[in-house]
């Protein structure tokens, strides 16, 4: 009987307490402080949005809906569209939100040399005005007018331009400019502050070359902005006019989105796109340039600067950042990364579970041993 006894007890002994002491459960096999792929959450709970500058046939030397240069083209902008149209058909998934500025003026606009009867200056060149800032803070009831007594950086107007900025004052008031009779009015000229604004040739008409070229991939979802649709008021940034002090509806949009980071190309580098970027900075945002997907036109400043240099160096010293469009390409998109994490996420827990299962295999077998052996041993004892 106490040998019977003996088999009986490492039976209970082996099979019940061995397999299940030794068994590891799924992923015991990972340390504690080990991340699964995927698991980075640096930039959890940022929303992005890609926000394309003025890419329209108006700044565009080739590739245009008609064929033919834009009215400002700027020299090889058209090189930009198969950058955007690679981040379109590729890394849309990134973005939570895709807006297109549009500049979009009316005839007689601020902006045109000819508007002020100084159609002979180089382009980009700037001339005084007077702008009334109106209290509800919308562009459509904000106005500048020429100010023929007014400087540039400190210098006053060339007296070969007086008598053209003299006409277009009077010119703009028949037509209705606000600014041109309040801002010379004694009684009401506290009302207007003075800047500057650079002339350029007639360009992106709302009734001509102010259109998306068809090559553009575009999509139902994206939000257009318009900018400088206003006759007497002119927008470089897609946030505000060019005093800064009047607003687009851009950042509405933008919160309404509930956007951190902004990433931004188009045209032009030095003009609109920096603007943009900057005030984009200024409001908080996030904002990241790709520097290969714009088009600058390069105006000649200073020494061997232009305003591109300059504007990549104000950019930078803003904290915009700068990539090009491989590296754009190279960020996965969210659902690449669940899939990879899931993917790699199986792979583990199926080796995990291939070395528990080899392990309570092994486990099992000890009973077996075990009995032998106290067999062995019982029947050396004497009765």
């Amino acid at each position: 009987m106490a040998f019977f006894s003996k088999i009986c007890c490492a039976l209970v002994l082996g099979v019940g307490v061995l397999p299940r002491s030794e068994a590891k459960e799924p992923g015991s096999f990972l340390g504690t402080n080990s991340k699964m792929p995927g698991s980075d959450s640096s930039g959890a709970g940022e929303r992005h949005a890609f926000l394309l500058i003025d890419t329209q046939d108006c700044f565009l030397d080739q590739d245009t809906s008609s064929g033919l240069p834009g009215t400002l083209a700027v020299g090889g902008a058209s090189q930009i569209l198969p950058r955007i149209n690679s981040i379109r058909a590729e890394k849309d998934c990134l973005f939570d939100l895709v807006v297109r500025s549009q500049d979009f003026h009316p005839s007689g606009h601020i902006s045109w040399a000819s508007s002020n009867f100084v159609s002979d200056l180089p382009a980009g060149t700037p001339i005084p005005v007077k702008c009334i800032k109106p209290d509800d803070g919308r562009t459509a009831d904000a106005a500048c007018c020429a100010d023929s007594d007014g400087s540039v950086n400190g210098q006053p107007v060339d007296l070969a331009l007086q008598s053209n900025l003299t006409e277009a004052r009077t010119t703009q008031a028949s037509l209705g400019n606000p600014a041109c009779d309040i801002c010379f009015n004694e009684s009401s000229a506290s009302e207007c502050y003075e800047t500057i604004q650079a002339m350029w040739p007639d360009h992106c008409p709302q009734t001509g070359d102010s259109t998306f070229p068809p090559s553009l991939i575009t999509k139902e979802t994206d939000v257009i902005v318009q900018k400088g649709l206003h006759q007497w008021v002119d927008a470089y940034s897609a946030f505000f006019d060019n005093t800064r002090n009047l607003k687009t509806p851009l950042e509405g949009v933008l919160k309404e989105h509930n956007i951190t980071h902004l990433y931004v190309a188009g045209i032009a580098t030095d003009f609109c796109v920096f603007w943009s970027a900057t005030d984009a900075v200024d409001l908080g945002y996030s904002v990241t340039l790709i520097q290969d997907a714009s088009a600058g036109i390069g105006i000649p400043t200073t020494g061997n600067d232009t305003t591109i240099t300059e504007a990549i160096a104000d950019m930078k010293a803003k904290g915009v950042k700068f990539m090009n469009t491989a590296d754009l390409l190279d960020i996965p998109c969210a659902s690449e990364t669940t899939t990879t994490s899931e993917s790699n996420t199986t792979s583990e827990s199926t080796t995990t579970s291939e070395i528990t299962t080899t392990t309570t295999s092994s486990a099992a077998h000890a009973p077996i041993f075990l009995v032998f052996f106290l067999i062995a041993a019982g029947l050396a004892t004497p009765y």
